[in-house]
């Protein structure tokens, strides 16, 4: 379809160069630049990329895993989501993402719990199929402050960010004041480092050092409660002026090995047990922050996107808390929006389920959706609309040269021996 858009540019620059006898300076400019972004934007077929959906997979993909894999990031590298800025008579409205470690629907289950849950009930939308691609911190943050663009290979992770993928970027530039803020110094892995990379310059941090600490992180550095420091970034939102803000939150209280301090046994404890009382504790502080976000009188899209899950459960392909191997257990984690507003707190919420295969080009998506219409607005958009128009990604997860990928209806491993494996239903528990 890209060839086709491209070949009437053409043809409508040669129709006024003929026309008007000459070619100026700025007509070839516009031949020069519209020809390679029609190509990135639009990509696949006009279906498919109009509404973001998958082109269908050709027939010799199917028999080589390793051919598809390559067509699929070949495709996922000419999806690209563009931003419009926002009607200024729109009511303004902030954007809060808060990206937590070591949660998946695998976990939940383990714990008794599943969107029926009243925490998850909560959400106006709830992602059921959501891949990660990955089962670490790092990657995962990156994979999600680059979310405009389509999913990468892990070891192109490793190169510089493009800055049209960079999420809130386009958020910045259209009046969005960027804030960021941890529950940990960041240190481990060159985490703060990393976020740092994949957001706007002159993004406001907000430290948690001068808060006491309330945990131990499994290197031994310390932990603050979720709700003190986003009560501290709440405090430095009230006192802004700006009518617009997108705030990036990481939490790892979560992670194994986190534990409370003065808790010296807590090694020996189950580890269901202990990471039970811990999420009990995480969900009533991000409770709290809800019901301050509601207290503002302003209007708040939050969205809530764990990095990866714990691996609370193993299985006869790998051992309990492991996450080399990134298997839809780990990878499949629950997704929340929520929105927050004077004129929506008090209404009741009817849920929308999204159950397609989704990664994080759907967030980015939506966004820019939301930049278009208003949700706080007159006319926000359609949730049928935005079910059948949201971008699938199929899945592939992969970590370090391990690779899990869907294809045919059936899960197959690539691992360090470099070969493709089909994975048993055992195996997937």
């Amino acid at each position: 379809m890209s060839i086709v858009i491209a070949a009437i540019i053409i043809f409508l620059i040669s129709f006024l160069a003929g026309k008007y006898k000459r070619v100026t300076p700025a007509l070839l400019a516009t031949l020069i630049i519209a020809v390679p972004l029609t190509h990135g934007y639009f990509g696949n077929s006009a279906e498919d990329e109009a509404n973001f959906r998958i082109k269908p997979v050709e027939a010799e993909e199917t028999k080589d895993p390793a051919k598809y894999l390559e067509a699929f990031y070949n495709r996922e590298s000419e999806r690209v989501i563009m931003f419009k800025e926002p009607d200024p008579a729109s009511p303004p409205f902030d954007i809060v993402f808060l990206h937590t470690c070591s949660l998946s629907w695998d976990d939940l289950k383990e714990l008794d719990m599943s969107k029926e849950d009243s925490f998850f009930k909560q959400f106006d939308y709830l992602f059921t199929n959501f891949n990660t691609a990955t089962g670490y911190s790092g990657p995962a943050v990156k994979r999600f402050l680059q979310a405009n663009c389509g999913q990468r290979s892990h070891d192109d992770l490793s190169k510089a960010p493009h800055k049209p993928c960079l999420l809130m970027e386009p958020l910045a530039s259209n009046g969005f004041e960027p804030h960021l803020s941890l529950n940990h110094d960041g240190k481990y892995g060159d985490f703060l480092d990393i976020v740092k990379e994949n957001v706007p310059d002159d993004t406001l941090i907000i430290s948690p050092i001068s808060l006491s600490p309330d945990a131990i992180f499994f290197d031994k550095s310390l932990l603050y409660s979720d709700h003190k420091v986003l009560n501290k970034w709440f405090e430095k939102r009230q006192a802004s002026k700006s009518k617009r803000v997108v705030f990036y939150y990481n939490s790892v209280l979560l992670h194994a090995g986190s534990h409370w301090i003065g808790d010296k046994k807590w090694y020996r404890r189950n580890i269901h047990s202990q990471y039970q009382e811990v999420f009990d504790e995480y969900l009533v502080d991000i409770t709290k922050f809800i019901d301050l976000l509601k207290s503002s009188k302003r209007n708040t899209v939050l969205f809530f996107v764990p990095e990866h899950g714990r691996a609370l459960s193993g299985s006869p392909f790998q051992p309990q808390d492991m996450r080399d191997i990134p298997l839809p257990k780990i990878t499949n984690v629950p997704v929340g929006i929520k929105f927050i507003g004077p004129k929506l707190n008090n209404k009741k919420i009817k849920q929308q389920i999204f159950s397609k295969p989704t990664s994080y080009l759907a967030v980015s998506w939506l966004l820019a959706r939301f930049m278009e219409k208003n949700p706080f607005g007159s006319t926000p958009p359609s949730p049928d609309d935005l079910k059948s128009k949201m971008p699938k990604t199929r899945f592939v997860s992969e970590h370090d040269g391990r690779v899990i990928m869907e294809m045919g209806g059936r899960y197959l491993f690539y691992g360090k021996d470099g070969k493709w494996t089909p994975l048993t239903p055992a195996q997937l528990k």
